[in-house]
This record gives C-alpha cells, sequence and structure tokens, in this order.
C-alpha cells in the first residue's frame, strides 16, 4: 500500500519534532531525520549543546505544547519540573526600580530541556503515522539514500545547507 501523502522533516529538535507534531495531523506518513543518536532517557544529546542550561516555557508554549500532546505538563511536573509564578517568584527591575511582587496566573513551567525533549519524543513517537530516520544521515551529515516526500521542512538550524 502506497502512501498518500508524506512529509518530512530534516532536524530533530524541538522545533523539528513540533513541526513533526503539527504536520501528523494532515499526513499520512511523517518521517523526522535526525543524525544524532536519541538518548533513551532524558539525557544530554551532541547537537543540543544548549540542554544543560535552565529551561523556562512560556505560558503560550505550555498551551501549545498541551494541545499537541494533552496531559504533558503533568507530566513534566510528576518528573521534577517546576512551576514558577513569574510575578510572585521572579525579582524584576525596570527603569523605575523593582517591580512589586504580586501572585499571577503567569505560571512558567521549569525543566531541563533534555527532559521536555525526551517527553515530546516519546509522545511523537507513540503516533502511529510518525517514523524517526537515521538510516539517511552519514556521520559527516551528507545524505546516503533519497527519500521522496510531498512537503520537506527543514528545521535543522543555522548548520543547515538549504540555502545553498
Amino acid at each position: 500500500m502506497q502512501d498518500k501523502t508524506r512529509a518530512l522533516v530534516i532536524g530533530g529538535s524541538l522545533a523539528g519534532l513540533l513541526a513533526g507534531r503539527a504536520l501528523a495531523n494532515h499526513f499520512d506518513r511523517v518521517t523526522i531525520l535526525e543524525r544524532d543518536f536519541y538518548p533513551n532517557q532524558p539525557a544530554p544529546r551532541q547537537g543540543l549543546p544548549q540542554s544543560r542550561f535552565p529551561h523556562t516555557l512560556m505560558l503560550r508554549g505550555q498551551q501549545i505544547l498541551e494541545q499537541f500532546f494533552p496531559g504533558l505538563q503533568a507530566e513534566l511536573l510528576a518528573q521534577g519540573a517546576i512551576a514558577v509564578d513569574s510575578s510572585q517568584e521572579i525579582a524584576f527591575l525596570n527603569s523605575v526600580g523593582w517591580v512589586a511582587r504580586s501572585r499571577s496566573d503567569l505560571t512558567l513551567l521549569a525543566c531541563s530541556r533534555d527532559l521536555l525533549d525526551w517527553n515530546v519524543r516519546r509522545r511523537l513517537r507513540s503516533l502511529p503515522n510518525v517514523e524517526f530516520d537515521r538510516s539517511a544521515a552519514h556521520p559527516n551529515g551528507e545524505m546516503t539514500r533519497e527519500i521522496h516526500a510531498d512537503l520537506i521542512v527543514d528545521a535543522s538550524g543555522k548548520a543547515s545547507h538549504a540555502p545553498q
């Protein structure tokens, strides 16, 4: 049986994963092409050097992730993420001085990038029309086989060769 439509996402960082999730609603098959090995747990990976820094999801990012992956926020909190009331728990200094702290509905979600990526990948892998593929990636980044797709999204970041 031949796929009706296929989307290919080049790059499996968070941008590529979320593009893949959005495309899964519209394509029969979505392939995420990533040259790095993904760890089997929340752990650093070579292609994500900024993962060692603290990460915070603002409210709109939390809403989008929750829409794509219902229950993700509760899972992250159960795995050690921290909800932070930004107006109550973060000090802000502006041109007239320190802003008074007060309770708000602007809750940020703080966790490691490794934890966030691992959970998004795990959820994305569970979709029947999404696959992850390393077989076309050569260690030096060259393609070693052809992949046909109706739509290609380049989410490989600043190292992309698409402009050339």
